[in-house]
């Protein structure tokens, strides 16, 4: 695979209700400024922001480099409305690589913060494969997976 790291695209998505989606609410992993924020995700029953970089199945883009999630509002489902997705979160952070092992950080500089998240069962973040993230919520569990060796 190939990628023009020099014109991956800024993406900014500002303004949406997303409502009952029984997949993820946005996959976006793109290496140019990424800024997520004034949204609505209300039961979303996998991941409602993930960030994943599927270097295995699917080709989604490179690594994550500056990505801002801010004052958005997510409802999260409990685990037993939730349907097969292994790991219930506001936002999920998990690259896909060849063979499966993450030995190294692959998305770095994201900073979640000034964001409204119920939730009964679940994560406010999910990571791993990440360096340098940032989340500001005290409130809700986060969880961290180390790299693998």
């Amino acid at each position: 695979m190939i990628e023009n790291a020099s014109y991956c695209p800024n993406v900014e998505i500002s303004g949406c209700s997303i409502h009952g989606i029984p997949t993820r609410g946005i996959l976006c992993t793109s290496g140019g400024h990424v800024d997520i924020h004034h949204n609505t995700f209300e039961h979303v029953f996998m991941a409602n922001v993930f960030v994943s970089n599927d270097a295995n199945d699917w080709y989604e883009s490179g690594p994550v480099r500056d990505m801002q999630i801010h004052h958005n509002v997510f409802h999260l489902p409990t685990l037993r409305q939730k349907r097969s997705w292994p790991t219930l979160a506001a936002v999920l952070v998990e690259p896909i690589t060849l063979g499966g092992k993450i030995t190294a950080p692959v998305h770095s500089g994201i900073r979640i913060f000034e964001n409204e998240i119920t939730l009964t069962d679940g994560y406010a973040l999910w990571s791993k494969g990440g360096g340098d993230i940032e989340i500001d919520d005290k409130d809700h569990p986060v969880h961290i997976e180390p790299l693998d060796k």
